[in-house]
């Protein structure tokens, strides 16, 4: 053979050349290679030619995309965890084409993995795994392509680069050469990664739309519209839009003038609620919707307790909304961000909190106090949803644009917060997300003024609002007013004394919440008797619910400080005389007293009152 050396090769070639012929007959002989490609993703399976087995394909699966393998093979196994700790291996059993975009592996243990492109351009590849009750998490070992190399990594994100490409992978858990599912968190995401710089609210101290000037500017713009617009959109008002109006005309001294603008077929109209109540009468009628408002809240707030559910916080003006309620229960609300285990709010819900605690700081500060260990992460959630595009600043929750107005509401915020805390830095954010978002005053129609006017002009209180007058024994005394100030005192007798501030000659409609039942009400120093029709007359009144300890006050303001007080104190009573029976004269003169008193009851002073 040594003579011969071309022909000892050609011998072991033909040799060599039989075995791996032979060994490939053999292994095709029981299975073939099956590939499917979903545009860039592809799907690599065995299947088993001998029909006597039971699973159509053998227990091996490739899933690759952009350089990433998601598989399992007999070395290398995909592994269920039940809670118990047992960790079971999942055996492949079949698949199913979805649609173009997506397929799902079905295993033992009843589990399924569903892969799908999403995105606009089908560039990002989703993974989710469906588990069985009593288990905790799916293991599935993956690989990465030697032309891509990981450039950051921590326990739920990858970043990868191949020439100028890079990727990112995200899951609840990546180890070295495994992907953990969780039961709580079942699903992976892998695509382009474009790096970006994490935006700060420092960051934009200096340009012009993050200034005060420029913010006031913005306020002067919506407050104007409110007057301009008005009078050229009578017949698509809104309640806010009314509301906003008086609000504006009021201080001004045309409270009359005002009233009178509205349409009658808006007072009188199905579009009204509580909010305009304060300025437009029938108080009694639209308390209704204001008790269906608060119930709708209880309701929330009552499921958040129940579910440990942040949700409550989205809701707007939670704070006032709290302090309406018994301290005790308005507590357990706001120590439920702290006590959850994981705090991962949303955008809104952060906000939520953030504003939640600037109301309270100002009212009740030993509440707002509750939150204090969640307010540096909640603040971090907003400024971490907020980007630049194009020098305007917007916010974003779960990856999607946040709407204008609720934009607006989390930049008015910031804008308290900010003020709360001392803070011109998150002042700034807020009055560049207000100054980005607000439209420039040619493009304000008044609906989208009244809407603007109610979030940024909240501070006025000739706008209606909730003011929190008494607190005692954990239950609040408050109104729905549009009073400047409302003083509250007590004297040793038990007597209650509101002394209201308005504008002086302007009619004032309020309704006070959570008053003790009394004896008798004095307004302007006279007592007057309760009558169910008194918002039809042209004179001062009220009505009182009992049972939902509900004041209904209706009074023009003699001066611009009156007082109603509620007697508590039983008055005692004079004893008659006994008399001889009336003559015509006396009859006369018992007629003359009872209609003094009468006049009493309805008043004499009056102005006209808008019905």
């Amino acid at each position: 053979m040594t003579r011969h050396p071309i022909r000892k090769f050609f011998g072991l070639f033909v040799l060599y050349s039989l075995i791996i012929l032979g060994i490939f007959a053999l292994q095709f002989r029981s299975q073939s290679i099956f590939s499917k490609n979903f545009s860039q993703l592809r799907l690599t399976l065995t299947k088993n030619k001998d029909e006597s087995q039971k699973n159509p394909y053998l227990d091996t699966f490739y899933i690759a995309y952009k350089g990433m393998t998601l598989f399992s093979d007999e070395e290398n196994k995909s592994v269920l965890t039940y809670s118990n700790g047992n960790k079971v291996p999942l055996v492949f059993s079949d698949w199913k084409e979805i649609d173009e975009n997506s397929f799902e592996l079905l295993f033992s243990e009843n589990v399924s993995l569903l892969c799908k492109l999403s995105g606009e351009k089908k560039d990002s590849l989703n993974v989710s795994v469906d588990l069985p009750k009593n288990s905790t998490e799916v293991s599935i070992p993956y690989k990465f392509s030697k032309s891509y190399t990981v450039t950051d990594s921590t326990s739920k994100k990858m970043i990868l680069k191949s020439n100028n490409t890079q990727t990112a992978l995200r899951a609840p858990e990546i180890t070295s050469s495994q992907i953990l599912l969780l039961a709580s968190n079942d699903s992976l995401s892998y695509s382009d990664y474009v790096p970006v710089t994490r935006f700060t609210f420092e960051s934009i101290l200096e340009n012009p739309l993050a200034q005060l000037d420029l913010y006031m500017q913005t306020k002067k713009n919506i407050k104007n519209a409110s007057v301009n617009l008005f009078s050229t959109s009578l017949d698509s008002l809104t309640e806010q839009a009314v509301n906003a109006y008086m609000a504006e005309m009021t201080p001004k001294g045309k409270y009359l003038d005002a009233i009178a603008q509205v349409p009658a077929s808006f007072k009188d109209g199905t579009r009204r609620t509580y909010l305009s109540a304060p300025y437009l009468n029938n108080l009694v009628n639209m308390n209704t919707s204001l008790v269906m408002q608060l119930e709708n809240l209880d309701y929330k707030m009552n499921f958040a307790l129940e579910k440990k559910d942040l949700s409550i916080f989205e809701t707007d003006n939670l704070g006032q909304f709290l302090l309406t309620r018994k301290t005790s229960v308005a507590n357990q609300v706001l120590q439920l961000p702290s006590q959850l285990e994981v705090f991962e709010p949303t955008t809104e819900q952060a906000s939520g909190i953030l504003n939640t605690y600037s109301v309270l700081k100002q009212e009740h500060p030993e509440m707002a106090d509750i939150l204090l260990p969640v307010l540096e992460k909640s603040l971090e959630v907003v400024e971490t949803a907020c980007y630049l595009e194009n020098d305007v600043l917007n916010i974003t929750s779960n990856n999607e644009k946040i709407n204008r107005l609720q934009s607006i509401r989390i930049g008015k915020t910031l804008v308290n917060y900010g003020s709360t805390i001392k803070n011109t830095t998150v002042q700034a954010g807020g009055y560049m997300l207000i100054n980005s978002q607000v439209p420039a005053v040619e493009e304000l129609d008044l609906r989208t003024t009244g809407e603007i006017y109610a979030i940024l002009e909240e501070e006025n209180t000739f706008y209606p609002h909730m003011d929190f007058i008494h607190k005692e024994n954990g239950i609040t005394t408050w109104a729905w007013t549009v009073a400047q100030s409302i003083t509250y005192s007590k004297d040793a007798e038990g007597t209650i004394s509101f002394a209201t501030k308005f504008p002086q000659g302007a009619t004032h409609y309020m309704i006070l919440n959570n008053v003790e039942p009394f004896k008798n009400i004095e307004i302007y120093g006279m007592k007057f008797r309760t009558d169910p029709r008194f918002e039809t007359y042209n004179s001062s009144g009220y009505v009182y619910n009992a049972r939902t300890k509900t004041l209904f006050l209706k009074y023009r303001q003699k001066s611009e400080i009156e007082v109603v007080r509620l007697i508590y104190k039983e008055e005692p009573k004079e004893e008659v005389p006994v008399e001889e029976p009336e003559s015509s004269e006396t009859n006369k003169t018992t007629e003359t007293t009872n209609t003094t008193e009468s006049s009493q009851v309805t008043e004499n002073s009056v102005v006209p009152v808008s019905q």
